[in-house]
């Protein structure tokens, strides 16, 4: 599995939010958003799923700021310490995510930073794989 079969189009940074039901559940696991990006995974001429866990941001200064996406986040959270129903509505959200369009699919993606978005950057990587390994220089399309 891996990215190199879809078109992926990243909106950096996303002009829109994810859905209030993302946002609250992040709250309730004690995640704060910094910025989002969102991600179009167009893999309807793929022939294996194509997954998008990480994009880098790379600043002038050097500085790398991850966005992982959301199934990333929700398996590092810490959700022991939910009541009953916090901790459902967390597992019902976290199995509802995404980071994978299927082969002939096209899907959306979020990744987030709890960091704000640079005001710069001049290198953006994408990767299948949550540490970056194997990841991929993205593009800049033209306007």
């Amino acid at each position: 599995m891996g990215i190199k079969d879809a078109t992926v189009l990243l909106q950096v940074p996303a002009t829109q939010q994810p859905d209030p039901e993302t946002l609250a559940v992040l709250k309730l696991i004690g995640i704060t958003p910094g910025s989002w990006i969102s991600a179009d995974i167009d893999n309807r001429k793929g022939q294996e799923s194509a997954v998008l866990n990480l994009v880098a941001l790379s600043t002038p200064e050097g500085k790398r700021i991850e966005y992982k996406a959301l199934p990333v986040i929700s398996n590092a959270a810490k959700a022991s310490g939910l009541d009953t129903a916090s901790y459902n509505r967390w597992v019902n959200w976290s199995n509802a995510q995404r980071s994978s369009a299927y082969a002939g699919e096209r899907v959306t993606v979020w990744l987030m930073s709890t960091e704000p978005i640079p005001a710069e950057f001049v290198r953006v990587d994408a990767a299948s794989g949550s540490t970056g390994a194997g990841s991929v220089k993205a593009a800049k399309q033209a306007s």
